[in-house]
């Protein structure tokens, strides 16, 4: 996820893309009465945001809002012709949206795959250690119980030979 953050956040080509058709819609110029959204009464704020001024809606003429529809114009003329630029980016089946987003799903997947390999992985080996380790403090055990045993032995051999317990490096 920290990679899509980044991602995003460093310019991604759709993100540029979206700003590219946002701001030809927000600067798209008409040829009639009618030359941009400002006349209209859509107006946009210093942060990018969108508002209608109702009262330069209301004073449009009948003349202004024919010349409104030629400056929307059809699915292919005026304004209408950006509408095929955010389809091609929003189209739920085939748009450069749901396309990233099947990319950054199967980039997803790739790297949760490989996290549970890993971890099963690193769980295996976890195991194969810990087995070592109660192998090894078994032999430990044992050896401490040999050393325990040859030192009561030589205890016990110091006693016989000289009558007293002679405690280690200590010369009679």
């Amino acid at each position: 996820m920290a990679g899509l953050i980044q991602t995003l956040r460093s310019g991604d080509w759709l993100i540029r893309d979206v700003q590219d058709n946002m701001r030809q819609l927000a600067e798209y110029r008409g040829s009639g009465a009618i030359q941009s959204l400002a006349d209209l009464g859509i107006e946009f704020s210093n942060t990018g945001q969108m508002s209608l001024n109702t009262d330069k809606l209301n004073a449009l003429s009948d003349s202004d809002l024919a010349a409104a529809f030629s400056f929307l114009g059809s699915a292919t003329t005026g304004l209408g012709a950006l509408a095929k630029n955010f389809t091609q980016i929003s189209d739920s089946v085939s748009g450069l949206i749901k396309l990233q987003q099947d990319q950054y799903d199967a980039s997803n997947q790739r790297l949760t795959d490989q996290i549970n390999t890993l971890t099963d992985r690193i769980s295996a080996m976890q195991a194969t250690l810990s087995s070592k380790l109660q192998a090894a403090d078994a032999l430990l055990a044992q050896l401490q119980s040999q050393q325990n045993i040859l030192t009561s032995s030589i205890t016990a051999l110091n006693y016989a030979a000289f009558g007293v317990q002679i405690a280690s490096g200590q010369n009679k």
